[in-house]
């Protein structure tokens, strides 16, 4: 049988990319490029050079706050036993007691943990009614039992704003395509990245 030489070298020359192709992407490492040059100003359109961040705290201020007490049954019943009804007296709200006498909390601790409702920071104060059944305040010497406290707590607002910006005037611009990367470097980083190489 004889071979057409002309047409079997075409046949070799066809297959030998498919035979090299194969091979080439099995040892084939992908590689990303990245364009690495000067900056210029056209560099630093629409892009976002600060942000302004305001904030504004608003903090209760408990040692101007009202507090009014509302008993229970018992508790009302123990004023009148004892001729108190009907006079005008001041309790210190600072401690929370059990039945037996033994310290249940603390002011401080209540109202950590149950924060007045505030619902509009506009307004000046925050009103409601903590429920505390089973506590008791100290009077004279004397415990009374508590249904809950009504409380006016007063208000005030901190206003702060402060802004983050990168240090320092761009001198490099990094991109890269097949990594979405396009990032301006500033001499400060730059500085950063070679303290002995970059010097003022």
């Amino acid at each position: 049988m004889s071979l057409d030489r002309p047409l079997c070298l075409r046949a070799i020359l066809s297959y030998l990319p498919r035979f090299f192709g194969l091979v080439f992407w099995e040892y084939y490492t992908p590689i990303d490029l990245y364009d690495i040059r000067p900056s210029v100003k056209e560099d630093e359109e629409r892009r976002v050079k600060e942000i302004h961040v305001t904030f504004t705290l608003v903090l209760s201020d408990y040692d101007n706050a009202q507090f009014i007490p509302r008993f229970s049954d018992e508790g009302y019943n123990k004023f009148e036993e004892k001729g108190l009804m009907g006079q005008e007296i001041g309790f210190n709200f600072d401690t929370f007691y059990n039945v037996d006498g033994t310290e249940n909390c603390t002011l401080y601790q209540f109202s950590r943990e149950n924060q007045p409702i505030h619902i509009n920071f506009e307004d000046k104060f925050a009103r409601g009614c903590w429920l505390l059944h089973g506590k008791y305040i100290n009077y004279d010497g004397s415990l009374y039992e508590l249904n809950g406290i009504e409380y006016k707590v007063p208000y005030y607002s901190i206003n702060n704003e402060f802004i983050i910006k990168s240090d320092g005037e761009p001198k490099l611009l990094i991109s890269c395509e097949s990594r979405n990367i396009n990032k301006l470097i500033t001499d400060s980083q730059l500085k950063e990245l070679f303290p002995k190489t970059i010097k003022d």
